[in-house]
This record gives structure tokens, C-alpha cells and sequence, in this order.
């Protein structure tokens, strides 16, 4: 194991730590597992979906701390990315005739080393044999560094970095080495998984029937309206109010659109706009804007969604017509009292979206002749997968909550934000 001391600050990566890949339910069991027979003390956990990244090292029993750059390399990276970094230590004097070596291979790192010139071609396909369609990241070395240790044929791509990465990135709290007794509060929001392994086991039976065709009965919880003495609240269900389970179906299906085909693009933040507008800001990496334009006129013709791609202040953007379908039909509207299906809904998000939290903000009245008033309620989230955004569409199907806004930042397929919805019903 090696430490590159950043000239910048002083502050200490750790290179070529033990690591591990855990489901997260295992996390914790893993991590304490990997204490009691292992001389390391630090860890340095990062949930990525259901996984858990791990690398281990011992303290120093001083207040140094240590961050993990390999990581930090693969968090600055999409999920797929394929990348080989190789860096000169030319500018550290104990390390000056040596070469930092870090690989992704489809996101994951699979190479991380400090070496000498004569080794890096044997540490690189020792792990990855064949480098077509990798990109080599280069810093401090000539564009042809890879032709000259023995790559010449290969079907590669290179990028100089002006700056040493291992002096550019800053080492923040994801991959910093912590404790035993911390290691805890890094396994969350994931981390509630560990409180619920048993109630998992037991509802997973209403996690089928949830992503099952059938719906869910809730004749038990709902009260079905037969006179208009609800027209108020039929009027908003049947026209005023969008269904949220449309909407974060259409968010969903767009990511995954853009994921698989918009090559070059990546989507950076979502914003569902009050006028009703899912605003898409897209970063290019390497892609056609034309081919982009293509792209979004196709998904609008095939959707009948109407989509435009658009330039703001902050780049280029891609705003579609949000989906504001009706919550009930003409014969299906029901009411709910709100605090039952707040339960309903709070529950379901506690099972089966443990890293979002929900916060109430308040109670919208409506007229006092009326009968039935909205809750206001925020969902606050931190590295959501995008395919939780259709659980939510299962959650919230045929109940009466609407999704007023909403804004989070997308960075390689975890998003962090939140959204704005309303649950409506008599009190």
C-alpha cells in the first residue's frame, strides 16, 4: 500500500488498498468481518446502488487522515466508463522515476498501483487483456506514452490532463477513510436496509403485487363517492390535479431513452417545472447536437409527447410536456382520508425506497364547504437509482397525490434532490 502526499495541501491518498465489493444488506456483517480478521482499522465504505465499495487500511494513531483516490477516480466517472489514468510522479521526489496507474473497466476499478515505466504494460493486461474502446487518461506523459510501452495496435483513445488529478481532485468525506466506530453513518441513507433485513423478507410478497398487472385492492381504506357532494374534489381529480405516477413513469423512461441512445450526453439535472414541464439539462461528453436534435424529434413523434431541445444559461436543455393525465376517471374516483393515505404512502416508501425521506411541510385548505384539504409533503432523497423513480410510479397508482415540482441532480445514474407532491383527501 502506498501514500501520495498532495503537494497542494498536504493531505494523504492511499494507493493499492484492500478492497471489496458487499450487497448493502451484507455491509455492515462484511465490514465488522473484515476488522476482526484483518489488522486494518479504517474503512472507506461508498454505496453505489445495492452495492457497497469497501477499502481498508490501518491508522497511523495520530489524526491523520487518509483518502482512497482510486475511488475518487471512479466516483468522478460514469458507470460504464472504461479508463486507464497514468500519471507521472515526476514532480514528488520519493517518488520521482515512478507512474500512479488507476483502470476502470466498465466503471469498476480493476487496476490501482504505483509502478515503475518498465511494469506498467504487464499491471495494465494483466487485468485487462484487451484495451479496445478504453480511453487513456495521460498526465505528465507525451500522447504516445501508451504506443511507447507496447499498446501499438490497440483501438484506444487519449486525453491529456493538464493538471495531476491526485493534486486536482479534492478529497472529500466519500472517500475518506473512517473508523469502526463511523463506518455506520457512511452505509446511509442505504444504510436503513440493515434495520429492515427481516421486513423486507416478509413483505416481499406485496413487493410482487405491487410490480404485478393486478391492482391493489383498497376497498378496505377508501370510501367511494356515489353524490356529488365531493364535486369539488372530483373536479380536481378528474382535471385540475396530474396523476404523480404518470409522472415519474415518464421521468424514468426518459432516462433510460437518453441513457441508451443520446451517445455523448449526459443528463445532469431534472427539474418538473410549476408549469408543468420536465426541463432536462444535458452535459455534452463528446456528442452530436445534431444528433441529439434527432433524437428528441424521434422520442416526441413516438411518445406524442411534445419535446424540444433548447439552449438556456446553463446549457443545452431538453424540455418535454410533462404527462398530466387526470388521477381517477369519470367512474373511478374515490376518497381517501388524507392521514390514511399519507400511512399507506409512507409506508410503502419506508419498505421499498429506503434512501428517501420523507418530510411533511404542511396542509393546503381547500374551501370550507368542501370537505377535503392536501398534505404538502417532501421527498428528499440522495443517490436514488433511476429505476426507483418507477417504483414510485407503482406506489403512488391510483391514489390521489400529484407531483408539484421537483429538482435533483443526476451524476452516473444516482440522482440527488427531491420532489414536491401533494396527497389529497378528507380529514
Amino acid at each position: 500500500m502506498f501514500e501520495l502526499k498532495r503537494k497542494i495541501d498536504g493531505l494523504i491518498w492511499k494507493i493499492t488498498p484492500p478492497r471489496k465489493k458487499l450487497d448493502v444488506v451484507d455491509a455492515k456483517k462484511g465490514i465488522e468481518s473484515e476488522f476482526a480478521i484483518t489488522p486494518f482499522d479504517l474503512v472507506c465504505p461508498y454505496v453505489d446502488g445495492d452495492q457497497v465499495y469497501t477499502s481498508y487500511c490501518r491508522s497511523t494513531g495520530s489524526d491523520v487522515s487518509f483518502w482512497d483516490f482510486a475511488l475518487k477516480f471512479q466516483i468522478e466517472h460514469g458507470l460504464n466508463d472504461s479508463v486507464i489514468y497514468i500519471e507521472s510522479q515526476g514532480f514528488r521526489d520519493e517518488f520521482g522515476d515512478q507512474f500512479l496507474l488507476v483502470a476502470l473497466e466498465r466503471g469498476e476499478v480493476v487496476v490501482d498501483t504505483i509502478c515503475g515505466i518498465d511494469d506498467i504494460f504487464s499491471e495494465i493486461v494483466s487485468f485487462i487483456p484487451n484495451v479496445d474502446n478504453f480511453t487513456f487518461k495521460l498526465s505528465g506523459v507525451d500522447v504516445s506514452f501508451p504506443d511507447q510501452i507496447g499498446f501499438v495496435s490497440a483501438d484506444y483513445k487519449v486525453v491529456e490532463v493538464n493538471k495531476p488529478l491526485t493534486e486536482v481532485y479534492l478529497p472529500k468525506d466519500d472517500c475518506l477513510f473512517v473508523s469502526r466506530e463511523n463506518f455506520a453513518d457512511r452505509l446511509k441513507p442505504k444504510g436503513i436496509y440493515l434495520r429492515w433485513v427481516l421486513p423486507i423478507v416478509a413483505i416481499s410478497v406485496a413487493v410482487y403485487l405491487i410490480f404485478s398487472e393486478g391492482e391493489t385492492d383498497v376497498s378496505q381504506d377508501v370510501v367511494y363517492v356515489t353524490v356529488d357532494k365531493e364535486e369539488d374534489y372530483k373536479k380536481h381529480m378528474l382535471g385540475l390535479l396530474p396523476q404523480a405516477s404518470n409522472r415519474f413513469a415518464q421521468d424514468y423512461n426518459n432516462h433510460t431513452i437518453l441513457e441508451k441512445v443520446a451517445r455523448g450526453w449526459e443528463v445532469s439535472r431534472v427539474v418538473h417545472s410549476n408549469e408543468s414541464n420536465v426541463i432536462y439539462q444535458v452535459r455534452n461528453d463528446s456528442g452530436s447536437l445534431r444528433e441529439l436534435r434527432a433524437i428528441v424529434e424521434t422520442v416526441s413523434k413516438n411518445t406524442q409527447v411534445p419535446a424540444i431541445l433548447d439552449i438556456s444559461e446553463t446549457g443545452n436543455i431538453i424540455t418535454f410536456q410533462g404527462l398530466n393525465v387526470p388521477i381517477y376517471t369519470e367512474n373511478s374516483v374515490v376518497v381517501w382520508n388524507v392521514r390514511e393515505a399519507y400511512e399507506f404512502f409512507s409506508d410503502a416508501v419506508t419498505f421499498l425506497v429506503p434512501n428517501m425521506d420523507i418530510n411533511f411541510t404542511g396542509f393546503q385548505a381547500r374551501s370550507a364547504e368542501s370537505g377535503w384539504k392536501s398534505m404538502n409533503i417532501s421527498l428528499d432523497f440522495q443517490l436514488l437509482p433511476v429505476s426507483q423513480l418507477m417504483v414510485l410510479s407503482k406506489i403512488t397508482k391510483n391514489m390521489p397525490i400529484s407531483l408539484v415540482n421537483a429538482n435533483y441532480v443526476n451524476k452516473n445514474g444516482l440522482l440527488t434532490g427531491n420532489f414536491q407532491i401533494q396527497i389529497h383527501g378528507e380529514d
